[in-house]
């Protein structure tokens, strides 16, 4: 069978006829026209220039036509115009009246700058830690966004110690940021920055006039030197917080007489190069305005409570934890108001030998105390349960206390049953299930957190607890031997109400 010319068929097989056809391309289709006036050796023939030349003729006089017709055009409008003032172009009207509209911007940019600040702040009230991050990515979005996210009223405080924020901590970034973003800064805390130099806090000195609070916790690069000038630049300083630095006597000399009165927060734990007889004699003669005090770890070997009370009569926190006190000498004179308005108080120590805590030390520092909260007495003391029933009758919501026996749970139940919210009896042997009965029979109505780790409690005392306690959410009975192992874990409230059953089950299993 002779083969077909494809050529002559379409896309659809239909045959294509050339008149109908506005270019045809291909081995059977006709060359096509071309101007081969670019082309150096082509002559034109005769009849070809002087189409060319009458052409382009035609072409010059309708550019003149149109040019004249312009130019008598705007004669007429200035004439117009000479004549009657008051009439205006329409052009112009409508061009003033109607302005070019312009591109619709992205939604990002139409909140507005106060409703942006609302919801950024609204924002940062959510987030625990540093609120840093989240301004930085917040500034990434468009223009509008960065400039409300470098106001001065979101900067107010600012967060980059180390254990919130993942920075190379230098003192380049401070010579950067100081200057602008931490210009207005009132409270800054910079804690973990081993590397912070002279040079870093020199630029936070410099700028930062407004500044309140500085954390400079194990800031271990730092001179006695340069904390000195920091105080002396920031004079509206009210809270300073130096633990684990190598500040020393002359340092905080420097330190409670440059501000005197003003400072409400001195953190000076483990300091161990500020000599211990100097710093509370230093403190309780420059500083009746404190409010927060933490001395813990430090050198301190002998207090006068009465002194301390007399000098900083609004402590509100008092830490003396892991202090090996030789002697606490009692005056002769009392302090007429005690510590009224404390509410935190640590007398934890590790150390043991050397003790001196007991009931005659904690009723001199909590004798005047009606508004405690919170008890820390973790490590050895000589406390007695007569000890705790001597007490006044504050309402304390925390206390952690790891030298308990049954007399000593039964006071501290009898006496703040009603209003304990987290109990730490952790590390005691001498915690078993008679003691857990006193919780079911007095009933611990506000108890949200129990430390039970590494007591003597079996199953019967867990389910003691359960029954006195509604409210427990959280409890720690890692360590526990007397329970089932499947058991001995952390719970939170789902696994509170579920574990009578899983012991149930644990012990039928074995």
């Amino acid at each position: 069978m002779p083969r077909k010319d494809k050529a002559s068929k379409g896309i659809l097989g239909v045959r294509k006829r050339a008149g109908t056809q506005v270019f045809a391309f291909g081995r059977h289709a006709e060359p096509l026209p071309s101007d081969e006036s670019d082309d150096p050796d082509f002559i034109p023939e005769e009849d070809e220039t002087s189409t060319n030349a009458a052409s382009t003729s035609r072409n010059v006089k309708t550019k003149r036509n149109k040019e004249e017709e312009h130019a008598s055009k705007k004669r007429k409008l200035e004439k117009r115009k000479k004549a009657d003032p008051k009439k205006k172009d329409k052009k112009e009207t409508e061009s003033k009246s109607n302005p070019p509209v312009q591109l619709l911007k992205g939604w990002s940019e139409l909140i507005p700058v106060e409703l942006l600040m609302i919801i950024f702040q609204h924002a940062m009230k959510q987030i625990i830690g540093s609120k840093i991050p989240f301004l930085c990515r917040m500034s990434r979005v468009c223009r509008h966004w960065r400039r409300v996210a470098s106001e001065p009223r979101l900067w107010r405080t600012v967060n980059l110690s180390t254990s919130f924020v993942k920075i190379s901590a230098s003192p380049a970034i401070l010579q950067q940021l100081a200057p602008e973003r931490l210009k207005y800064v009132r409270q800054l805390f910079l804690g973990g920055w081993s590397k912070l130099t002279d040079k870093g806090i020199e630029a936070i000195g410099q700028h930062c006039n407004e500044l309140q609070t500085i954390g400079l916790s194990e800031c271990e690069s730092l001179t006695p030197q340069g904390i000195t000038s920091l105080v002396t630049k920031c004079c509206h300083l009210t809270s300073i917080d130096v633990k684990s630095t190598n500040i020393d006597i002359n340092c905080l000399k420097h330190i409670v007489k440059q501000l005197g009165s003003q400072l409400e927060k001195l953190w000076l734990a483990n300091c161990s190069r500020v000599t211990g007889t100097h710093i509370l004699p230093l403190i309780q003669e420059n500083c009746p305005n404190l409010i927060d005090l933490d001395v813990s770890g430090t050198n301190i070997r002998k207090i006068h409570i009465e002194k301390l009370q007399a000098g900083c009569p609004k402590l509100r926190r008092l830490m003396l934890a892991n202090l090996l006190l030789n002697s606490i000498p009692k005056t002769n004179e009392k302090s007429a108001n005690g510590f009224p308005d404390l509410e935190v108080v640590d007398l934890s120590c590790d150390y043991y030998g050397l003790d001196r805590r007991n009931d005659q030390l904690l009723y001199r520092i909590l004798w005047a105390s009606k508004h405690l909260q919170m008890l820390i007495l973790e490590g050895p003391n000589l406390i007695t349960a007569e000890g705790f029933r001597n007490l006044p009758d504050f309402p304390l919501k925390i206390l952690i206390y790891n030298n308990a026996s049954y007399s000593k749970v039964a006071a501290i139940v009898e006496k703040w049953h009603h209003c304990l919210e987290r109990l730490d009896l952790s590390s005691n042997r001498g915690v078993d299930d008679e003691c857990m009965k006193l919780l079911s029979n007095f009933g611990m109505q506000k108890l949200k957190s129990l430390n039970l780790s590494n007591t003597i409690i079996t199953s019967d005392g867990v389910r003691n607890v359960i029954n006195g306690c509604p409210s427990l959410n959280h409890l720690n009975i890692t360590s526990c031997r007397g329970l089932p192992r499947g058991v001995r874990n952390h719970h939170g409230e789902l696994g509170i109400r579920s574990l009578p059953w899983r012991i149930a089950e644990e012990e039928n299993s074995d």
